[in-house]
This record gives structure tokens, C-alpha cells and sequence, in this order.
């Protein structure tokens, strides 16, 4: 639901909905907190074994990831899913931004609370940290931001002196992650060849949520830039190689999900 591809994800939200109240207690059971070290050192794997790994899409997510990812499922249930609330609620208190503010955005879902006072902030490098907050509640709740990431792509392309230094901001940024790609998209389009090299280096530290970048990444493999497409080409072939795919429901292909 949250890394296939459009058709993925809206078959996948309908699945969701058609378990209903079966499916809610495994995903309340999901939002609990447990040891995520044997899991991390399987992401570690992942990350460090691309060479016995290329052509196979990540095999592991984080604890926290998959916790979050719960929360977004029960906020595709609606109302029906109320005994989640109070351990939503729970979440949305915790540090890690990216569980907590998907809790944030299932618990609007099912309480259907007003969405008029998500806007995002004005686009300004230094509202960098409270656009990627906001825009990651947004896209937990199915909104086109698109426009709005255009937008603080415009803004951080202002800032020559900064842009280093936001890029380097996005890649490491594991809060809002969802939110840093679509920048890290943008500039992928910027003119100066470095910001474009760099920013894929910073779509490759965020693999996992990284792979709607692929097609933009594609492109980069013709810049006029023999660095740029050094590193799109290396980030196609070891980070978001094409996924294999498989005969869906209807009888026609689509990419494998995660």
C-alpha cells in the first residue's frame, strides 16, 4: 500500500478495507512496540551485499517502518477501526516521526476530523523540517503535494550556498522520508550538475522509500553530466534494479511489490 505503484496501492487500500474488522486486531497487534535489532542487521545486510543482491528488491523493512506502515492500514479502515484509537493515539506521541505521524494521520481518518488546517507551511528553506512534518501527514493521507514539493524545489534551488547541505539533510533525513524523496526528485532537475550527482547518492541512502524515484533515476542515465550518469547508472543496477514481475489478477503484468 505505501511502495507499489498507483494501481498497486489502490488495490491494496481495497484489499484492506474488504478485511474490515478481521483484520484489526493483527494490525493493533502490529503497532506494538518490540527489539528491532535483528531486523536493523538484516537491513544492514541488505545495504552492504549489493553485488549478491542485484535484481532482487529489499527483502526487509524497519520495525518502525512496519509499525507505521499498520497504522496507515488502519486508517484506510475508517471508523470501523475506533478500537485502534487509544493505541494510536499512543503512537502519535512517540519520537520516530515517520510511525508516529502515520498514527496522526489514521486516527483523522477514523475519528473523519477536519483536514483544513493541514496545509503546508510557506515553501522556505529555513521551514525546511516543518514542510517535510506536514507534507508527511499529507501524503499518509492520500493528498497530491506535488505542486507544494515543486514549489520548495524552486525555493531550494535559490540557495546555492545551502543546497549541499539540504541535500545531505534529505538523504539522512529517516523521519520523514517519504517527504525528502519528492525534493530529492525535484533536484534531480537541478542545474548544477553536483546538486543532480549528489542528490542521487541521497535517493540511494533512502533506498526503501526511494523506489518511485525510479523512472526520474532512468532519466538521469542521459544527462549531459558523465558524473550524473555514472551515478544514476550505479543506483539503477545496485539500489533500484527493475522488479521482477508477475501475472496479477486480471492476467496482466505488473511490478512485484515489496
Amino acid at each position: 500500500m505505501n511502495e507499489g505503484d498507483t494501481d498497486q496501492r489502490r488495490e491494496a487500500a481495497a484489499a484492506i478495507r474488504a478485511m474490515g474488522n478481521r483484520a484489526i486486531p493483527h494490525l493493533i497487534a502490529r503497532l506494538a512496540p518490540r527489539d528491532g535489532r535483528h531486523r536493523e542487521f538484516l537491513r544492514w545486510l541488505d545495504r552492504h551485499t549489493p553485488s549478491m543482491r542485484a535484481g532482487l528488491p529489499d527483502r526487509h523493512i524497519s520495525v518502525e517502518a512496519e509499525r507505521g506502515y499498520a497504522a496507515s492500514a488502519l486508517g484506510v479502515i475508517g471508523p470501523a477501526a475506533k478500537a485502534a484509537v487509544p493505541a494510536l493515539l499512543t503512537a502519535s506521541l512517540e519520537t520516530n516521526s515517520f510511525y508516529a505521524v502515520r498514527a496522526k494521520a489514521a486516527l483523522i481518518q477514523i475519528r473523519r476530523e477536519p483536514t483544513d488546517e493541514l496545509t503546508l507551511p510557506r515553501a522556505e528553506t529555513g521551514n525546511l523540517t516543518n514542510w517535510l512534518e506536514r507534507a508527511e501527514i499529507l501524503l499518509a493521507l492520500g493528498s497530491n503535494i506535488q505542486a507544494s514539493a515543486d514549489t520548495m524545489v524552486a525555493a531550494i534551488g535559490t540557495n546555492t550556498a545551502e543546497e549541499f547541505k539540504i541535500l545531505e539533510e534529505l538523504g539522512r533525513n529517516n523521519r520523514d522520508p517519504d517527504a525528502s524523496v519528492m525534493l530529492l526528485r525535484g533536484l534531480l532537475k537541478d542545474s548544477n550538475w553536483g546538486i543532480r550527482m549528489n542528490a542521487l547518492n541521497m535517493l540511494i541512502m533512502q533506498r526503501a522509500f526511494a523506489r518511485p524515484a525510479r523512472p526520474d533515476i532512468l532519466q538521469c542515465t542521459n544527462d549531459t553530466n558523465a558524473g550524473v550518469r555514472a551515478n544514476a547508472d550505479y543506483a539503477l543496477l545496485f539500489a533500484f534494479p527493475k522488479q521482477p514481475t508477475s501475472t496479477g489478477a486480471r492476467g496482466s503484468h505488473s511490478p512485484q511489490p515489496k
